[in-house]
C-alpha cells in the first residue's frame, strides 16, 4: 500500500510539472502520464523480481548478465511502446517510461545506510563503494535502452517535420564534438554541486572531515537528483543547444565520481571508527546509483523540455516588443 500511495504522489506531482509546458495539450499529457504508467507497469513492477534483492531489506543492485540483457528486451519494448503513446514526440517524452519504471526500483530498494550497518569493517566498506561505480553506467545502458526502442519506433513512424521539437541553436561556435563534450563535463559539475546543495539532511561538525551528513531519505534523494540534474538539462539547453542526453549520461559520471570519493579508505577508516553508519563525509556517497541515474534521467529530460518551453516564451515576448 506504501508503494501505491508513492506512485500515486509521483503520478500527481507529475500531471503538476506537466503544466509549467504551456506547449502540451491536456491530451498530451495525459499520454505522458499513459507512457510513465506503462513504464511504472512493465519495469517497475512486472520487472521488479529480476532486481529484487535476495534479503528482505538489501539494496536493489544491477542484475547477472541473463537478467541484464532480459532487462534491456524489456526496456527497449518498453520505449518503443513509449514512443507511439507520445507521438509524435516520443524520442522527447516516450523516453520517460522506463527511468520512471527504474524510480519504482530506487523506491523500493533500501538505503546506503542499511547496508552499512550490517557493514562494521572499514577495508570491507571501502571494497562495497568501490563495487558501485560500474553500476551506474549498468542503470544508464538500461535507460538508453528505453531509449533505443524510442529509436526503433521512430524508423517505423516518423513525425512530420512540422511536429519536431523546436531545438535551441547553440550559442557557442564549437564543432559537435566538442560541443558534446563540454555539454557532460559542464553537466557533471552542475550537478555534482546541485545534489550537494540539495540532498540534505541532519549535518554535524567534525574536525577531520569538516562535516559528516546523515542518510538523506527517499524522497529527499529523489527531488535532489531530480532538480540537479534539471538545473544541468536547462543551463546545457540554453547555452550549448544540448539535447537531454548529454545531462542523462552526466548522471552514471556524478554517481560514480560521488561513490569513488567516498570510497577512499582514509574517509571510510574515519567514518566506521568514529560515527554510526547512517552518516557520510558528503551526501555522494548516500546516494545508491540506481537512485541517481533513474531520478536523474528523469530530471534531465524535465529540465530539457524547461529550456524549450523557456524559448518559446522569450521568443514570444520579444515578437511583442516586451
Amino acid at each position: 500500500m506504501d508503494l501505491v500511495l508513492k506512485i500515486a504522489a509521483a503520478l500527481a506531482i507529475l500531471l503538476v510539472g506537466l503544466s509549467m509546458f504551456p506547449g502540451l495539450s491536456w491530451l498530451l499529457k495525459i499520454r505522458v502520464l499513459a507512457a510513465v504508467l506503462l513504464g511504472i507497469i512493465v519495469m517497475g513492477l512486472w520487472a521488479w523480481p529480476i532486481v529484487a534483492p535476495a534479503e528482505p531489506f538489501g539494496i536493489v543492485s544491477a542484475p547477472d548478465a541473463a537478467g541484464f540483457m532480459l532487462l534491456m528486451a524489456l526496456a527497449a519494448g518498453t520505449g518503443f511502446a513509449g514512443y507511439f503513446i507520445t507521438w509524435p514526440y516520443g524520442t522527447y517524452i516516450g523516453v520517460i517510461a522506463v527511468p520512471g519504471g527504474m524510480a519504482v526500483w530506487a523506491l523500493r530498494s533500501a538505503s546506503m545506510a542499511d547496508v552499512l550497518a550490517g557493514i562494521a569493517n572499514a577495508a570491507q566498506r571501502t571494497d562495497f563503494f568501490r563495487s558501485l561505480p560500474g553500476e551506474s553506467f549498468l542503470w544508464l545502458l538500461i535507460a538508453a535502452g528505453g531509449f533505443a526502442g524510442a529509436c526503433l519506433g521512430r524508423c517505423v513512424l516518423a513525425p512530420a517535420a512540422a511536429a519536431q521539437v523546436n531545438h535551441t541553436e547553440s550559442k557557442q561556435k564549437l564543432n559537435r564534438t566538442a560541443n558534446t563534450v563540454i555539454a557532460v563535463v559542464a553537466s557533471s559539475v552542475i550537478a555534482f554541486l546541485a545534489v550537494t546543495l540539495f540532498a540534505q539532511d541532519v549535518k554535524l561538525p567534525d574536525s577531520r572531515v569538516g562535516y559528516v551528513i546523515a542518510q538523506p531519505s527517499t524522497g529527499q534523494i529523489a527531488f535532489a537528483a531530480f532538480a540537479a540534474f534539471g538545473l544541468a538539462a536547462f543551463i546545457v539547453k540554453e547555452f550549448l543547444g544540448a539535447g537531454y542526453i548529454w545531462a542523462a549520461v552526466s548522471t552514471a559520471c556524478v554517481s560514480a565520481l560521488g561513490l569513488g570519493l567516498a570510497a577512499r579508505p582514509s574517509v571510510t577508516e574515519y567514518l566506521a571508527g568514529n560515527w554510526p553508519a547512517d552518516f557520510f563525509a558528503g551526501c555522494h556517497g548516500a546516494i545508491l546509483p540506481l537512485q541517481m541515474v533513474s531520478f536523474g534521467v528523469l530530471g534531465a529530460i524535465a529540465g530539457c523540455w524547461l529550456a524549450g518551453s523557456f524559448e518559446i516564451w522569450r521568443r514570444e515576448q520579444h515578437q511583442q516588443g516586451l
